[in-house]
């Protein structure tokens, strides 16, 4: 995709592309089992043990919107903000693009945390 197209793409194509940034962001985090001691990311260094299928479900969340948030700051993604950032409509344009890495961050979950952690509810 050409960056060209973040300055010209509707809301609805923003929102598109951030879905399928958020899907693969997420795609990459493995989900550790019920048990598992993990360190939760960007909080305290001290180790949690995850207890339930909740907390797994948050943990992977968190992974993965902490790794989205970290990706911003390589390139190519200079490219894509300073696409987005010329818009005149950068505000809704960022809005747009971040609710749809958020629903596919959440899709990917939706699709893989219940088979793994053994419920109907990620």
């Amino acid at each position: 995709m050409s960056y060209d197209f973040y300055t010209m793409a509707t809301y609805e194509e923003l929102h598109e592309a951030g879905r399928l940034r958020g899907r693969n962001v997420a795609s990459w985090v493995d989900i550790p089992e019920v048990g598992a001691v993990v360190h939760w990311p960007d909080e305290s260094p001290e180790p949690v043990q995850l207890i339930d299928g909740s907390m797994v479900a948050d943990y992977v969340h968190g992974v993965a919107f902490n790794a989205e948030c970290e990706d911003r700051c390589f390139t190519p993604f200079e490219f894509t903000a300073s696409a987005i950032n010329k818009r005149d409509d950068a505000d809704e344009a960022w809005e747009a693009y971040n609710a749809g890495i958020a629903a596919g961050i959440c899709e990917n979950f939706a699709e893989r945390l219940p088979a793994h952690i053994g419920t109907t509810e990620a």
